[in-house]
């Protein structure tokens, strides 16, 4: 894993079944809603990869010990890696494929799995797919081979001479910055694939989507600093990015005092990268004491005459 300079990370954390494996997806979301700009359909892409890479240990490497995920993001270059790693039969054994190298090789073409009726085979392929149009990074690894594919550079697999790791490890590393890699990335049998109930239609309360709820209590730890602030700033504008949701409801629920800096590093910064007329129509709050409000207020009052 890159030590990416002011990285957010996951710990690496152990999955065996598929609600920890939705239970992780989710945290690795948040931690890129909160520290990267993003698009929504990057950010579908880049969910859908994490999944299948996680899917196909629980489905192919017959292990009763799971896998182990972790994820960092680097605001700097807008880039998200993650790297997936079981003990299971590996990649050879379970495609069938003597040669090593020829077996990492056909892991990542379009349609390989060892069971066409219950798998499409398109996991490892679109999750290359998204890191290799994003300019990203994908390393392979599984038996006696390592497949590395990195920006404007040739495929290389190699013959890991003297070592054989019997699993499989895959790391991924996406450029977010890229325009439409989903578009791009995610063509299956020559036809657009686009994943289905991602993060923002999860978490909506209106079943096309448009508007989201997001109760403070359970955003932030502290209301205190701005460096608390800035992840809650960066997820509520990312929300409202293109294609996201038309309307993000603030509810201070629970929540009795907030410092001037949170509001100003919060709602003061959005007011002004927002304007006024598009900040009243999509940002509403519910359950502000009068304090609260008047330190929202203050903020944007401040923030308008900068």
């Amino acid at each position: 894993m890159t030590n990416f300079e002011g990285a957010q990370h996951l710990p690496a954390s152990v999955f065996k079944n598929y609600d920890d494996q939705y239970h992780l997806v989710e945290s690795i979301v948040e931690i890129v809603l909160r520290s990267l700009r993003i698009s929504r359909k990057s950010l579908a892409a880049f969910e859908w990869a994490v999944n299948e890479v996680m899917d196909n240990v629980l489905n192919h490497a017959e292990t009763p010990i799971g896998g182990v995920v972790q994820a960092s993001t680097q605001a700097e270059g807008k880039y998200v890696e993650f790297v997936v790693a079981d003990y299971g039969v590996g990649i050879p054994k379970s495609l069938k494929v003597r040669d090593h190298r020829k077996a990492l090789e056909r892991a990542i073409q379009e349609g390989v799995t060892r069971n066409s009726e219950t798998n499409q085979g398109n996991g490892l392929f679109g999750t290359f797919e998204v890191a290799r149009v994003s300019n990203g990074e994908f390393q392979l690894q599984s038996g006696r081979a390592s497949l590395v594919a990195k920006p404007s550079r040739e495929i290389k697999i190699y013959r890991t001479e003297g070592r054989v790791y019997p699993g499989t490890a895959v790391l991924v590393r996406i450029k977010c910055s890229e325009p439409d890699v989903l578009e791009k990335a995610l063509q299956f049998g020559g036809k657009q694939h686009e994943p289905a109930f991602d993060y923002l239609e999860r978490h909506s309360i209106d079943e096309d989507g448009v508007r989201i709820v997001l109760n403070m209590k359970e955003e932030t730890t502290s209301f205190g600093s701005r460096d608390a602030a800035k992840p809650v700033y960066q997820k509520i504008l990312n929300l409202l990015g293109e294609g996201g949701a038309e309307v993000v409801e603030i509810n201070f629920d629970g929540v009795y005092v907030v410092t001037s800096s949170f509001a100003d590093e919060v709602f003061g910064k959005l007011f002004a990268e927002m304007g006024p007329l598009s900040f009243m129509q999509k940002i509403r709050f519910h359950n502000t004491d009068s304090t609260i409000r008047g330190l929202i207020d203050r903020a944007i009052v401040q923030r308008s005459r900068i």
